[in-house]
């Protein structure tokens, strides 16, 4: 049984999350995804959506509101960065409340839950039991908050990411300076680790796929040589020298 999806959130990134988590999912469909949950109104309106994705602090209507307003609505998983709306959200019988940032194995613990409260789980083995990897395509991006706009980053072309305390440098092949942006290393690592990209020291990300040499203690990727640090040393050797990325 397949689950049919929307996702609704103001934040760009966040519903780069849900679709890229959700493509990991197999029985789960994310059909579209709305940054205003008045556009997504006449497709829930329809009946031939199964789950909600829905964000609740958004500028022009909650997502509390908003799925009180529904005369019948879907199953409902919340997604926001604030805890104290948990309360409220468990009353109007939702699925779960994944609190931002979130991992994967949350996101499809949620979803499955999902799964059995619509139907059961027919067949255990499309479960997906640990996270799969693939390499990013030139149709793969992320939008982050550059000071005043939104930036949108291909991650086909995206060499490392660098942390400076609150801040995050993007470094792309195709740009002479890194993009930087306020966003945590944790919450970068969640959303790039199923592309293959690999946390190798407190401050850095890299896709292990653009790779062109490494030494015991540093990496080499194109002009960039960046550290390996001593508590990254165990899953770097796990990961890339014996091929498990």
């Amino acid at each position: 049984m397949s689950l049919r999806a929307i996702a609704i959130d103001d934040e760009p990134i966040a519903l780069q999350v849900v679709t890229t988590f959700a493509k990991r999912v197999p029985f789960l469909d994310l059909v579209d995804t709305f940054d205003s949950p008045f556009e997504a109104q006449p497709m829930l309106e329809a009946g031939d959506i199964d789950l909600l994705f829905l964000d609740i602090n958004m500028p022009d209507l909650s997502g509390i509101e908003f799925l009180r307003s529904l005369a019948q609505p879907p199953l409902v998983i919340f997604t926001t960065a604030y805890e104290q709306y948990a309360l409220e959200g468990f009353e109007l019988d939702a699925v779960d409340y994944l609190l931002k940032p979130y991992a994967f194995e949350r996101f499809l613990k949620a979803v499955t839950k999902a799964k059995k409260m619509k139907g059961g789980v027919t067949d255990a083995s499309q479960e997906p039991t640990t996270p799969t990897v693939r390499l990013p395509t030139a149709e793969d991006y992320i939008f982050v908050k550059v000071e005043h706009q939104t930036v949108r980053i291909p991650l086909d072309k995206l060499l490392f990411v660098e942390g400076q305390k609150d801040y995050l440098k993007l470094y792309l092949e195709d740009r002479a300076r890194p993009v930087m942006t306020l966003k945590s290393m944790r919450s970068m690592v969640e959303v790039l680790q199923p592309f293959g990209f690999l946390r190798i020291h407190r401050s850095y990300l890299i896709p292990v796929h653009r790779l062109d040499s490494f030494k015991k203690n540093q990496v080499q990727i194109g002009e960039h040589t960046l550290p390996i640090g001593d508590t990254y040393q165990a899953t770097f050797q796990e990961k890339v020298v014996k091929g498990g990325v």
